[in-house]
């Protein structure tokens, strides 16, 4: 009988704008989705300019500087395995993790800018950390808005935290090339300028998330 039929689900608004009207809207999601974007900022204005910084000022090969980004590429798998085993369903352990994520990229990008030029060997581990920071955190700011969004919602805030990633990501590598000094010495402030800006802005990432 009709009247036994489950109701059906309201229907979800489509709309190129209710993504990023409902991420700002929710204080949590807002600043998960912020912090997240910011750092992802930061960590590319480091990356950006990682090979030419490294074939320039460590005399390392191009071969050898892809084996480094791909040790970056296996610490983030490995956040993103590490945040998904930390979710909550108390809504404490996210931001936690956001703002741990981004910590570590910050701290990563110091590394690489002030110590691997005395010790380049450093240059490996850094890469690692600030690939796993942002597994942590970009795992973590998706589970924010798991946690805080109705579930017919949650495709689109999504979407739209995506694409501030996206915009974050896009700054970063305009930045780096801007920031960068290939002719200045290795173990001086300047040729760590785009490492220095980038632990900047994750680390206010961090202190805001």
């Amino acid at each position: 009988l009709p009247e036994t039929l489950p109701a059906a689900a309201a229907p979800v608004e489509a709309s190129a704008t209710r993504g990023a009207t409902l991420m700002w809207r929710v204080p949590a999601v807002r600043r998960a989705a912020g912090c997240c974007a910011l750092s992802t900022c930061g960590l590319l204005t480091g990356l950006s300019v990682v090979t030419s910084w490294g074939i320039s000022q460590l005399g390392w090969s191009q071969a050898t500087l892809s084996l480094a980004v791909l040790v970056q590429q296996v610490g983030a798998a490995l956040g993103f395995l590490a945040a998904g085993g930390a979710r909550s369903a108390e809504r404490r352990v996210e931001p936690r993790l956001v703002a741990l994520g981004a910590g570590l990229v910050a701290g990563a990008l110091l590394a690489v800018g002030i110590g691997a030029p005395r010790l380049p060997g450093l240059l490996w581990g850094a890469l690692f950390a600030a690939g796993a920071g942002a597994g942590l955190s970009t795992t973590a700011a998706a589970a924010v808005v798991g946690i805080n969004v109705a579930r017919r919602d949650q495709g689109q805030v999504q979407a739209a935290a995506l694409a501030l990633g996206y915009v974050g990501a896009a700054a970063g590598c305009l930045a780096g090339p801007w920031l960068y000094s290939p002719g200045a010495s290795a173990v001086t402030l300047r040729a760590a300028k785009p490492f220095l800006a980038g632990a900047a802005q994750a680390g206010l990432a961090a202190a805001l998330a």
